[in-house]
């Protein structure tokens, strides 16, 4: 088996593509076998001359040699090895016949197909079902029933060692035997029998033996004292045995010499008898099963490579010959069939190529990336200490590359707020897409090794595809992937991943507005609960377990590994697979020999994955073991997770038979996975990075591995939830395994072109090239042919014909051209990959392909392959690939004769490369510049145009002719090779870039006088084909010659035609020069060239200027050139400008003028007469007229707005108060005649009289009466919904609050009368029953509420930022762009300025931006002088201005070393330079500058504001720059939208400047280094002046103090304990309460004060957290956490930090239930009451005044004296007269006094008695219940719920409540209201009470035992002394129980009775 031919036409296994039925002829490996089946069955002939048929069906070819998964059929005995028939000789008669001149082929076909359906039907093999289209799970079933005993496999070798015979060793008479026998692994050996020549040993073995192809090796031995010495052995083929049957073999074995030498010694005979069985016993082994199944350490197996074609025998080929591949003659129905299924492999092939070209269209740029992981904080942490906390820290790890957080202790819950920064540098595409994020979770330890919490994963270039390129503040689950008892999450992550490449821009995030947005959507999930969401939760995210399955059958064609002079070639290998933290590998295989090294593996790959999972990378790699030194990577896969197949099923894959024979494979297809790595025997740096993430720059095959997967998501309920392996649950079988088919390969190597050279051995010559094509292990080689100067010519075709390739095009591997250097020493030096896909679409009919190679990176010059600045140039080959039938049909054939002719048949042609003009060419000299040529290279050939100078946009205008002769087709002639060069007078010229044109698009001219096809841009590219700067317009034809001696004119000039036209350049000035050889520029000056061909261009230069300095000179020319242009836009020339130095220096040379920096414009777009690609002119100038006009419209339109804004707040108040009467029911007038109106008006209000008193109507809602219309309500105006939403009017208040009077007096006299006769201790009693219950007193339910519902305001911010007000704009609406966006253009146009040499690596490249030239450049068709100017130059006059900078904060800063830094601002402009290192920050990546910063600036003039962050360093004098960014003035100041940016007017009009957000960014790298918040004024200096700066200034540091008083707890759930509480907030120091010892009941009582100071405003939201930790004290042991709690101080911060004032947070939260709960029943609150308070306040206090008058007037009586009385009449009359305005005052007042003494005298004789006992029993129970522990709770407290992670079972546990109060004090205030610590003095503020329920000492043993051990211990102990008492007393009176017996015998009170009785008668 394993040799099996094609059934043609059937569908069979293997032979055709999917589908259809496959026509390939397949070769007969074992012509032996052959010819023993033919004799075992018998064979069938048919009477046909030359026909040959067996009766029996074709299976399918499996490839070149049966493995374990092919179910050998040979291997069942000779019945079942006599099932396959090789029907590849009848084919081969068959078509023989058919040539021969068969009359109807059609006749033999349709008995082939007979046949074969008569052997399917007998064989049980599958016909058509076994092609499976792309994308089908169906698979074909086991060929045996599950049950059937013949159906097994055999498995076991049963044998006996019966005896020998004649045991013969030199030197010894009689020998110590013994004999051991090997096979597949096995081992078993006979015991010794000693001192006999012919022993009899009847030894019984038995063997496990699966393959069929084994040999048995048995060795007879002597048993010595130092060595055992080989007697003989002898072998036995397993094909022998099993040729026996159940019988089995049994013969004597004639022993041989050491390794089966016959050397002519005579070494005795053995007899053995050998049977190969199936063993069910064997089948349902779990030790063989557990020894596959191995799960932590390398299990290793050893195997023999496999037999390669190379190998085998010659006569096993004899199908391999032309005749074997001869075409049949179809019908035209079966024609039309083998066409649709050809279409049908197209189609695929086709599909394969889109796939792979979507794949391309979303890979990841190379170059630089930048990521960063924002680690927020970790909740509900497993606890992985004794104590049950844990000690968490977060590694990050990122492409080997590790960062740490900081440790917490002992936590749960926590807080990091770190970021952690990965720059990573020149990163290949490959690997930046194949990175992964891994952030893991760990507990510190101290001793010992740290414990994984958990982890979670992230693919980069998935996050980078998000928006924004980020992963923003998210939950992710952890899981342990590393112990088997953690199952789902143990705790979750909050983090954010931002992944920054090339040219990406860092989202801005207000973090405290979506922190408080991300707080409010957590509350509304959560939804109403018992402290309105302020104590956290953790997050609830739904979790799954699944298991990803990856089945790992085989590998094949891999490479050897283990070269040595001891290894002997194989490999050790083993697969390992990765996925989101879990790594699981399969046993080591060592596979060695000369053969096809593939290791069988059949193992299972079980990965735990908890869903939802953030990343879908599975890393899939092949590995090579090495004992003593580190692994080696052979290749690497990825898949994606999300494309694996899920499946429902839950099959177990225990060990038992039924398991591993008995059950079916019915997961997905497996299939060929190709393996990609550096060339053999590379094993370096550059080789690893291959091996480890292939791609592209993989440059060989490195064999394949068969694989399938797939997601379990109803894994087996007892499945080991960790990585872990296992040997396959089912029986591999035949079908499974994907087929193979024929296929033939071929290709016409043409020749090569711009062929690397290298020095021959010994340093002659050249070296010769070969080339090799291959696909997968197959490979064409190509002889050595001669390298001349770049060009090989081998015009050779080849051919490998019945190769074995994978059925789906997908499984194919791809064609690899490599490029050899020749001999002795033979290697690889380039190569190129082309997916096979690409032939199989052409279907043998594609034209020749130019194949451009690549220099090997694995392979450096130094190792012998191409340098990376080389070219490595190009082939050109013609490919072949398909199937083998379509290979033989004559519309696919290729005549090889005709194929050499078209390379050979030459004939005469002039090439002729016009070569016009390039344009942005890279820079080869310093200067920024080169001079450039072009060079064009064909069929060894040059020429090349004249040289340019000092310029990167050279017009040639060149024609360079070659003749040359070509072959007639044109598709085999060779590309044009077109470089540019840059010549270098005093070196070598460099080659600096080059395109390939091919010669099949050179169009064919009619006559060398022609005119030349129309150029194109071409874009060029480096020697690798990677496009650089730099583009070509060029054009090719060819002429065709009579002869090859024919001479033609020189070409015609190819100069475009041109006309007349002036460039206009208006120069502004020069900005930001660069120092050149250390000097500053001095006096700059611009020359700008405008070339023209046939020298019709012109020049000018500017006047050097050094004002205002030389680094910012301005010219402020308006400068004309006449010129010659084109009159075609597509040869419009560019413009070179070049700035120098007039003043150079010594270091620049004498007298010289040094070239600073230059750069060209392209003029296209300048052209008026371009109807395509003209642009105009960018003229956003502003006029300083318009701007004054502007201003004093401005302060106009600002004063009528102020005089509108008055008017209209008047008016507001107005029309407030009026809306606001009318909404209480009530209206002022100020006469009736107003009123009147009003009443008219509305008809439902009444006035009163003039004291403007409101009067009330009451408004009555009735029905209609009867006879008025529905519609009309009868009740005026007012609408039914409109009155009901009216308030309520007072004669309904009065009528509702005397109806609750009343019945409340009811109630009353109702308990009055229940409460008569009650005494005082009957009150007492009822209330301490009350008192008793707890379910009343605690509430059976905690009441839930929103805090969202409660009226209480939260601010949103720590400060109102007044100077924020109107310039946020532009922030809201692009979310923090840079002003840019919004101004969209520049008024002058701006040119950068280039210096330095370009080269291909960035590290190495000094080109870099030196400076800008600002100008404005037109192009006109007409003289200047008759146009107008397009900027008037007065506009551009100098003058002072002042610049005001403010910069508010930074963001997502980069440190520059570790994870933070400590940033301050320095800001420069022109040679102003201002810094701030005195105020930098501490150790932030967010810090708040609030900055000011003032500059007087000339415009124009240096205009480039430099904003740089810098970080400070104590120890080093040099601060290291973060970054910078640049505001360019003038764009600002001289643009027209930028003007219309002013000052507010008025409500729309004119916004203010906004702010906007700049990035930062530095030279060394292109990833934003951060970003800055700031916004930018530039003013006159006389409006400077007028107008002070804005004051910007942040929230104001205050320090508050938190009190939190911790009352007591209930509800822990333990019988006694030592409890004690910690608190902190964010990285405060922990504070804890006094210990409650030996508390009962979990009650424990503190009635302690934490006072902990905070700053504000806090540095995030995350860090106002206040976590609560309730303990357990141990004396002996660790304390143990009873639960924690973390309440969100955050919006209650803000609240205190903004009023300002203590904020007590319970009691406002009381509060405002109460007022809603009050709201909800209608009742009045303490804002209605409060002018009745203010009423009754104002009367007691005129009462107490009256008081105080009345107690002086009498004292003033008391001093009159007698003379008074005797004074005139005049004065009594006088007294009289003033006595009639005190005494009613004072009259009223003593009436008032009188009538409130009376009130309260008829009170207190109203009151009853009863009620006085109620209110005092009330209050002794109060005093009671406190003194007892049992009162309530104060009113500014709250019972906070302390919650547990179970982290072995996974469940929240609740473990208890505290009573806390939280106090939030200013530092002033906390100074008036003094508190001490826990309940030390000055206690107050709130005064803690004494703790209650604390054990005390007592004298009292009993009470001090159950104190100390609880009641039950207690109780328990007690219950064992009083039982050991009593054994005790029973002891010790048991010693005189025989006394006490006689003596009471004897007085006759024990015994018997009667006796004694008779005796006392007697």
């Amino acid at each position: 088996d394993g040799h099996r031919g094609p059934a043609r036409g059937e569908g069979g296994r293997g032979e055709g593509p999917p589908g259809g039925g496959g026509r390939g002829v397949q070769p007969v490996r074992d012509r032996a076998m052959r010819d023993r089946v033919r004799a075992d069955d018998g064979a069938e002939r048919h009477d046909g001359p030359g026909m040959e048929q067996r009766a029996h069906g074709v299976r399918g070819h499996h490839g070149e040699r049966d493995g374990p998964l092919r179910g050998d059929d040979n291997a069942q005995g000779p019945e079942r090895a006599a099932g396959p028939v090789h029907r590849a000789g009848d084919r081969r008669l068959e078509n023989r016949g058919a040539l021969a001149g068969n009359r109807d082929g059609r006749v033999v076909r349709a008995a082939a197909r007979a046949r074969d359906e008569r052997a399917r039907e007998r064989d049980g093999a599958p016909g058509d079902d076994f092609f499976l289209n792309e994308g089908e799970d169906a698979l074909p079933e086991d060929d045996y029933e599950e049950g059937e005993e013949e159906a097994g496999q055999p498995n076991v070798l049963a044998g006996t060692i019966a005896r020998s015979r004649g045991l013969y060793l030199e030197g010894k008479e009689l020998v110590d035997a013994y004999v051991s026998v090997r096979v597949a692994g096995g081992k078993s050996s006979t015991a010794v029998y000693k001192k006999n020549n012919s022993p009899h040993w009847d030894h019984r073995f038995r063997l496990p033996v699966a393959d069929g192809e084994e040999t048995i090796l048995i060795k007879v031995k002597d048993r010595g004292v130092i060595r055992n010495r080989l007697i003989g052995q002898c072998s036995v083929p397993m094909v022998e045995v099993a040729a026996h049957g159940d019988a089995g073999l049994m013969k004597w074995c004639k022993l041989l010499g050491a390794g089966g030498v016959v050397d002519g010694v005579d070494r005795g005979d053995l007899e053995v008898q050998l049977t190969w069985v199936y063993d069910r016993k064997h089948a349902r082994s779990v030790a063989s099963a557990i020894a596959l199944a191995t799960s932590a350490i390398v299990s290793r197996k050893t195997q023999y490579a496999k037999e390669t074609p190379a190998t085998e025998e010659k006569d096993e080929n004899w199908l391999v010959e032309e005749e074997a591949f001869v075409p049949l003659k179809l019908s035209a129905k079966e024609q039309e069939e083998v066409n649709e299924q050809r279409e049908a492999r197209v189609m695929m092939a086709d599909r394969q190529l889109d796939d792979l070209a979507r794949a391309r269209e979303h890979d990841m740029l190379p170059g630089d990336y930048q990521i960063q992981v924002n680690v927020l904080e970790a909740r509900d942490l497993k606890g992985e200490d004794l104590n049950g906390l844990s000690d968490p820290y977060v590694r990050v790890r990122v492409l080997n590359r590790v960062k740490k957080t900081r440790v917490v202790r002992k936590v749960s819950s926590c807080i990091f707020d770190e970021t952690l920064y990965f720059n990573l540098h020149r990163l290949s595409k490959s690997e930046i897409e194949e990175a992964v994020v891994s952030v893991q979770v760990f507990d510190f330890d101290a001793f010992t090794a740290h414990d994984l919490i958990g982890l979670a994963t992230f693919d980069v270039r998935a996050v980078h595809a998000l928006d924004d390129h980020e992963y923003y503040r998210k939950w992710v689950g952890l899981v342990d992937t590393k112990s088997s008892e953690d199952d789902g999450y143990q705790g979750f992550l909050k983090l954010s991943i931002t992944v920054l490449g090339p040219g990406d821009i860092q989202k801005a995030h207000d973090i405290e507005k979506e922190y408080q947005l991300e707080t409010a959507a957590e509350l509304e999930a959560e939804g109403p609960s018992a402290l309105g969401g302020l104590s956290l939760t953790g997050p609830s995210l739904d979790s799954k377990l699944v298991f990803l399955v990856v089945y790992v059958w085989e590998a094949e064609d891999l490479p050897k590994m283990d070269v040595g002079l001891f290894a002997g070639g194989g490999i050790e290998a083993y697969v390992k697979v990765d996925f989101a933290g879990n790594s699981v590998m399969t046993s080591a295989v060592h596979v060695r020999g000369k053969g096809n090294l593939a290791p069988e593996y059949r193992e299972e790959l079980w990965l735990p994955v908890i869903e939802p999972i953030q990343g879908k990378r599975i890393t899939v790699g092949l590995w090579d073991y090495n004992t003593f030194a580190k692994d080696n990577p052979v290749a690497h896969l990825y898949f994606d997770y999300d494309e694996v197949q899920r499946t429902g099923k839950s099959s177990s894959h225990s060990f038992s038979f039924l398991s591993s024979s008995g059950s079916k494979y019915t997961g997905p297809r497996p299939r060929w996975h190709n393996l990609y790595g550096a060339p053999l025997g590379v094993q370096g740096k550059r080789g690893a990075l291959q091996n480890m993430f292939g791609g592209e720059e993989a440059s060989t095959y490195r064999g394949r591995l068969l694989l399938s997967m797939e997601v379990m998501t109803m894994p087996p309920a007892k499945e080991k939830q960790v990585a872990h392996r296992a040997a396959f649950h089912f029986k591999p079988t035949t079908g499974l395994k994907p087929q193979s088919v024929k296929y033939h390969f071929r290709a016409l190597a043409v020749s090569g072109s711009e062929i690397p050279t290298f020095r021959a051995p010994g340093g002659l010559g050249v070296a010769k090239m070969q080339l090799r094509v291959c696909v997968g292990n197959h490979s064409l080689e190509f002889a050595f042919e001669p390298n001349r100067k770049g060009i090989v010519v081998w015009n050779d075709l080849k051919q490998l014909k019945g190769i074995d390739l994978p059925v789906l095009i997908e499984e194919i591997p791809d064609v690899c051209v490599y490029l050899v250097r020749g001999p002795p020493k033979v290697q690889t030096v380039c190569y190129a990959r082309i997916p096979a896909a690409q032939f199989l679409k052409e279907q043998f009919r594609g034209d020749p392909l130019w194949v451009q190679l690549r220099a090997d990176t694995a392979r450096t010059k130094a190792m012998g392959g191409v340098a990376l600045t080389a070219n490595p140039g190009a082939v050109l080959i013609k490919f072949g690939l398909g199937l083998s039938e379509d290979a033989v049909d004559p519309a696919f054939a290729w005549d090889e004769a005709a194929l050499r002719k078209k390379a050979e048949d030459l004939v005469p042609f002039a090439l002729r490369v016009y070569v016009f003009q390039a344009r942005d060419l890279p820079a080869s000299d310093e200067n920024g510049l080169l001079d450039p040529y072009v060079k064009v290279r064909f069929c060894g050939l040059k020429d090349k145009t004249k040289v340019h100078s000092m310029t990167t946009a050279p017009l040639f205008y060149e024609t360079l002719q070659f003749h040359r002769m070509l072959p007639r087709d044109l598709g085999f002639g060779p590309d044009i090779v077109v470089q540019v060069w840059d010549r270098d007078t005093l070196g070598s010229n460099t080659p600096m870039a080059m395109l390939r044109y091919p010669l099949s698009k050179c169009p064919v001219l009619a006559s060398e006088s022609s005119r030349h096809p129309t150029p194109t841009w071409l874009q060029l590219s480096d020697i690798n084909g990677e496009p650089v700067t730099g583009e070509l317009l060029m054009a090719a034809a060819l002429v065709r010659k009579r002869d090859a001696s024919e001479k033609f004119n020189r070409p015609e000039d190819i100069t475009p035609a041109m006309r007349r036209a002036w460039v206009e350049v208006l120069c502004v000035g020069v900005r930001q020069l660069k120092t050149y050889r250390l000097r500053t520029p001095q006096e700059p000056f611009v020359r700008v060239d405008v070339p023209a061909p046939r020298d019709g261009g012109d020049f000018f230069t500017t006047r050097p200027s050094r004002k205002p300095a030389g680094r910012n000179a301005n010219f402020v020319e308006r400068k004309i050139l006449s010129v010659e242009m084109p009159e075609n836009a597509l040869y419009a020339q560019r413009m070179d400008v070049r700035v120098y130095d007039s003043r150079g220096g010594l270091t620049t040379g004498v007298f010289s003028s040094p070239l600073l920096g230059a750069c060209t414009v392209d003029l296209a777009t300048k052209m008026s007469w371009n109807p395509d690609g003209y642009e105009p002119p960018q003229n956003e100038l502003f006029d300083d007229a318009e701007a004054r006009r502007r201003e004093e419209e401005r302060e106009e339109a600002q004063r009528r707005a102020r005089e509108e804004a008055q008017d209209a707040e008047s008016n507001d108040d107005d029309e407030a108060l009026a809306v606001e009467d009318r909404r209480a029911g009530i209206s002022f007038a100020d006469n009736e005649e107003e009123g009147r109106d009003q009443e008219d008006d509305e008809d439902a209000l009444l006035y009163a009289d003039a004291e403007e008193r409101p009067q009330y109507e009451l408004e009555r809602l009735e029905k209609p009466p009867i006879g008025i219309p529905a519609e009309d309500t009868g009740i005026g105006a007012f609408d039914p919904m409109i009155a009901a939403e009216l308030p309520e009017i007072y004669e309904d208040v009065l009528y509702r609050q005397e109806q609750e009077r009343i019945a409340a007096e009811m109630l009353k006299e109702e308990d009055e009368r229940r409460a008569a006769g009650r005494s005082f201790i009957d009150i007492v009693e009822a209330r301490l029953a009350d008192a008793t219950d707890v379910g009343a007193m605690i509430g059976l339910e905690e009441e839930t509420f929103k805090l969202s519902d409660l009226d209480i305001s939260f601010p949103s911010q720590w400060a109102a930022a007044d100077f924020l007000e109107g310039r946020e704009w532009w922030t809201e609406e692009r979310e923090g762009a840079e002003l840019e966006g919004y101004l969209k253009t520049k008024p002058f146009e701006s040119y950068p300025v280039y210096r330095g040499r370009y080269h291909p690596d960035r590290a190495k490249s000094t080109l870099r931006q030196v400076g800008v030239f600002k100008a404005i450049i037109r192009v006109l068709d007409q003289d200047p002088l008759t146009v107008a100017e397009t900027i008037p130059l007065k506009l551009l006059r100098e003058a002072r201005y002042t610049v005001r900078l403010y910069v508010i904060r930074g963001q997502n800063l980069q440190p520059v070393d570790g994870n933070s830094c400590d940033p301050y601002l320095r800001v420069k402009l022109g040679k102003e330079v201002e810094e701030r290192k005195r105020s930098h920050l501490s150790r932030t990546l967010k810090p708040d500058f609030y900055e000011t910063f003032e500059f007087h600036a000339t415009l124009p003039g240096p205009s480039v504001l430099k904003i740089q962050v810098k970080d400070w360093n104590r120890f080093y004098p040099v601060h290291e720059l973060v970054g910078e960014a640049k505001i360019d003035l003038e764009d600002r100041w001289f643009h027209q939208e930028w003007q219309k940016l002013g000052d507010p007017v008025a409500p729309g009009v004119n916004k203010l400047k906004p702010i906007e957000i700049r990035n930062l960014r530095k030279d060394t790298s292109s990833v934003v280094q951060g970003q800055l918040h700031l916004w930018l004024e530039i003013r006159h200096e006389a409006e400077a002046r007028r107008d002070p700066p804005v004051p910007l200034e942040g929230p104001e540091k205050r320090k508050f103090e938190v009190r939190v008083v911790c009352w007591k707890s209930m509800d822990v759930p333990y019988e006694m304990g030592d409890y004690y509480c910690e608190f902190w907030i964010g990285d405060s120091r922990r504070q804890k309460t006094d210990i409650h010892w030996r508390c009962r009941n979990g009650k424990a009582s503190w009635n302690w004060r934490i006072k902990i100071p905070v700053e504000l405003p806090l540095e995030s939201p995350e860090k106002g957290r206040l976590t609560i930790q309730l303990w357990d004290q141990d004396v002996i042991k660790w304390n143990d956490v009873i639960g924690d709690a973390q309440i969100d101080l955050y919006r209650w911060f803000l609240k205190a930090y903004h009023e300002k004032r203590s904020v007590n947070i319970f009691k406002i939260i009381n509060d405002a239930k109460v007022k809603k709960r009050n709201d909800e029943l209608g009742l009045a609150d303490e804002d209605d009451l409060e002018d009745d308070d203010d009423d009754d306040e104002d009367d007691e206090e005129e009462v107490e005044e009256a008081d105080d008058d009345e107690v002086k007037e009498e004292a003033r009586d008391e001093e009159r004296d007698e003379e008074e009385e005797e004074e005139a009449e005049e004065g009594e009359e006088e007294t009289k007269e003033e006595a009639p305005e005190d005494e009613p005052l004072l009259e009223e007042t003593k009436k008032k006094k009188k009538k409130k003494k009376d009130e309260d005298e008829e009170e207190d004789k109203k009151k009853d008695p009863n009620e006085v006992a109620e209110k005092d029993a009330e209050y002794f129970v109060k005093q009671l219940k406190e003194l007892v522990g049992l009162g309530d709770i104060d009113e500014t407290a709250s019972w906070i719920k302390l919650t547990y992670l179970d982290g072995k079972r996974n469940k929240l546990h609740n473990r208890g409540r505290v009573a806390v109060t939280i106090e939030i004090l200013p530092e002033e205030e906390a100074e008036v209201r003094p508190a001490g610590h826990g309940r030390s003095e000055p206690n107050s503020n709130p005064y803690l009470p004494p703790t209650t329920g604390r054990m005390s000492f007592s004298y009292n043993p009993f009470y001090l035992c159950s104190a100390l051990l609880g009641p039950k211990l207690a109780f328990q102990i007690a219950c064992v002394c009083c039982c050991i008492f009593a054994l005790v007393v029973l002891g010790f009176l048991g010693i005189y129980f025989s006394s006490f017996y006689t003596l009471l015998e004897s007085l006759g009170l024990a015994g018997d009775t009667t006796e004694a009785t008779d005796d006392v008668l007697r």
